[in-house]
């Protein structure tokens, strides 16, 4: 969710309507994020109790297989929206100006959902793994690498053009797949033991990419109902005006950042509880359980309060001079 804010941001400076073209682009696509990016909390899942087990086999079957159903939706996804790019945005009820304004920049970030999903489920693997500063470290300099590329190739710099909103778009795109990338070496050039296994006749890849799908089906609907409801807020707004749109995709953003942060104990939670599983501790696994459940609830109190303290933060950075 750090990129998007950044996104928001940087294209900020250039007005209401580049606001408004880079939320509801991030809207419609998010659908799809969230979809496939609970195959990472499935593989997780599954990762955590085989790492437990020491069975570094059945984690290199599940980390390949988790990664190359992801992958496969990601591309298959990308391509249906750039594809449909137009019809989508002029569904949703965006007019030809706002459409035109954000075509670009949404085939760009439909083109980024791949590299996204892989991220997501690679990072799971790494926290499964007991590794979890690896994919924060990573993390953190593709938003930094996002932040320099927005600010150059948005507004230009020297002999570079300003590519305008688009410009975040391909910010966007490159610094995900320089993470998607970072992350996939570190994972099979480490010393963790992990693999790849290619999907031959028995590799038991296929078979374990069907089990994650049946573990993550309740997952991959409450997260597209969470997104649905900031899709249909998006629809609304965009039927209000485009200032309105602009203002309300902000706030969203914002609280996409506190909400994620807030979420992120969940695979803190699947990592511990998954590991006591793993060596059969069902008293370790209910101890690391209740641990959590404290630790989040006073989190979301924490963040929430963070969350309404920045509102103050909001007008002077945003508001037209």
């Amino acid at each position: 969710m750090g990129f998007n804010v950044i996104d928001q941001v940087i294209v900020g400076l250039l007005g209401a309507d580049a606001v408004a073209a880079v939320g509801l682009s991030n809207s419609i696509a998010s659908i799809a994020l969230l979809l496939y990016a609970s195959a990472g909390v499935g593989a997780g899942v599954t990762l955590a109790r085989a790492f437990g087990r020491k069975d570094l086999k059945e984690v290199s079957q599940i980390a390949s297989a988790g990664q190359g159903l992801s992958g496969l939706l990601g591309l298959i996804t990308a391509f249906l929206l750039v594809w449909f790019s137009q019809p989508l945005l002029r569904l949703v009820g965006a007019d030809p100006k706002l459409a035109g304004s954000a075509n670009g920049y949404f085939q760009l970030y439909a083109g980024s959902i791949a590299p996204m999903i892989l991220s997501a489920v690679t990072s799971a693997v790494f926290r499964s793994l007991n590794a979890p500063r690896t994919p924060l470290i990573i993390t953190s300099a593709a938003v930094a690498l996002n932040t320099v590329l927005g600010f150059v190739l948005v507004l230009g710099f020297g002999p570079i053009p300003s590519f305008g909103v688009a410009g975040a778009g391909w910010a966007t795109l490159i610094s995900q797949c320089a993470r998607c990338l970072a992350l996939i070496l570190f994972l099979y050039a480490g010393k963790k033991g992990v693999r790849w296994v290619w999907p031959l006749p028995g590799s038991r890849v296929g078979a374990t990419a069907g089990k994650l799908l049946r573990l993550t089906d309740p997952i991959a609907l409450s997260e597209v109902l969470w997104g649905m409801s900031t899709f249909i807020f998006a629809v609304v707004f965009t039927r209000l005006g485009t200032t309105k749109l602009a203002a309300s995709q902000i706030v969203l953003s914002l609280e996409s950042i506190f909400i994620v942060a807030s979420a992120g104990v969940a695979p803190a939670a699947v990592a511990v509880i998954g590991h006591a599983l793993g060596v059969g501790s069902l008293r370790a696994a209910k101890a690391n359980a209740w641990l959590t459940i404290r630790f989040g609830l006073l989190a979301g109190v924490a963040l929430g309060t963070l969350y309404a303290g920045s509102s103050f933060l909001l007008p002077p950075r945003f508001t037209q001079r």
